[in-house]
């Protein structure tokens, strides 16, 4: 008593947005191969293997319509992964050292590195040896000219 073996898909699947944007699906050989003849799209499945590995069983459990499905909304947590300490302000060590040479209080900078850190670029703009970086400029715009400080003479040739 063989249990009737389900028709192969001529056409195939469907490539979800996670898939079709370059993500990687990450499936056994087995799996494959079952999810074509079958019909069932990887993308769209929860893998129970190692690492979320989409194993043999899963599309099975995914013919039969009993499999986890992948969430298609991804969960944002509403605050950032790392915030310091009260009282602590996260500078990178290099920025402590320039701040303390040119005594600065590191609370009163706006930092620019990974999770607000301040980095020592932060402190070498809040004590003018280096200008802010700007922005690029939208394509198809002018871009922005830098003007000279000061007065700049104007000589057409240099005198002999």
């Amino acid at each position: 008593p063989k249990a009737a073996a389900p028709k192969p898909s001529n056409a195939a699947p469907k490539l979800s947005a996670a898939a079709a944007s370059g993500g990687r699906v990450v499936a056994s050989p087995l799996a494959k191969k079952l999810a074509s003849e079958l019909g069932v799209d990887l993308a769209s499945i929860a893998g129970s293997g190692p690492g979320g590995r989409i194993t043999g069983a899963d599309i099975e459990k995914a013919a039969a319509g009993g499999a986890p499905t992948k969430k298609t909304a991804v969960d944002v947590p509403a605050e950032p992964s790392w915030v310091p300490a009260e009282g602590v302000v996260a500078a990178t060590p290099m920025a402590r050292v320039l701040a303390k040479k040119a005594k600065l209080n590191l609370g009163n900078i706006k930092g620019t590195g990974q999770f607000g850190r301040v980095t020592a670029d932060d402190v070498k703009i809040a004590t003018g040896e280096k200008k802010p970086v700007r922005k690029a400029a939208a394509p198809g715009a002018p871009a922005p000219v830098e003007l000279p400080e000061g007065l700049v003479p104007f000589d057409g040739m240099k005198k002999a």
